[in-house]
């Protein structure tokens, strides 16, 4: 892990109408879940998750584009540009690995949101394999977004100048999925625990453990 990245500013805490939204969020997001674990996803409607999360069907829409959208959730944050430059700015023949697990665990950070939610969230992905894959379809545009960040990490290495901008991104959706996996085997053990370390925590877990295999 190279200094540029352990002193990586921490998340900023939302103002008031921020919280609310997120709050009104979350409990959308809560209630399309509840619901559907009860009834199944075809006999759930809009007004039904609207007024389990007390809200009215057009606040719905505000927040989510369908039924479908608030059943799979928000996925990763890509970090601010702050944070993207930080790791670009690390050196081009430097542990490029290492520095993109701090720039997920930002995301993972900012991403952690409701323990219990995220529990309710598996359990309705175990029974609706269509919407775990668009859950999956979620994390897939965040690591493609990922990738191309680690490839222009990668392209000002000189061991990578004369290569393609395809044969960089190769090797940096490789790097980012080797990376990613760790994330998906933190939040799997996070959900499943009390929720007391954070998500951040577990995939720095995950991920040390991960680089220990032989």
């Amino acid at each position: 892990m190279t200094t540029a990245q352990t002193d990586a500013p921490a998340i900023t805490e939302p103002g008031l109408r921020e919280r609310k939204r997120l709050a009104t969020r979350r409990g959308i997001q809560r209630a399309v879940l509840s619901l559907v674990s009860e009834r199944g996803a075809d006999r759930v409607t809009i007004d039904d998750i609207s007024a389990a999360a007390g809200v009215s069907p057009r606040t719905f829409f505000n927040y989510f584009g369908s039924k479908e959208a608030a059943l799979v959730g928000d996925g990763l944050p890509i970090p601010p540009q702050a944070q993207i430059d930080r790791f670009l700015s690390g050196p081009a023949d430097g542990p490029v690995l290492d520095d993109l697990a701090e720039l997920l665990a930002w995301s993972a950070d900012a991403s952690e949101g409701d323990h219990e939610l995220q529990r309710l969230r598996r359990g309705v992905l175990k029974e609706h394999p269509q919407i775990l894959g668009a859950r999956m379809a979620s994390l897939r545009q965040f690591e493609v977004a990922i990738a191309e960040i680690v490839a222009d990490r990668l392209a000002a290495s000189p061991a990578y100048v004369d290569r393609s901008r395809a044969e960089v991104l190769d090797r940096a959706l490789l790097v980012t999925l080797v990376a990613t996996s760790a994330l998906k085997h933190a939040w799997s053990g996070w959900v499943e625990d009390d929720g007391t370390a954070s998500l951040a925590e577990r995939f720095r877990e995950s991920f040390a453990a991960m680089r220990t295999i032989r």
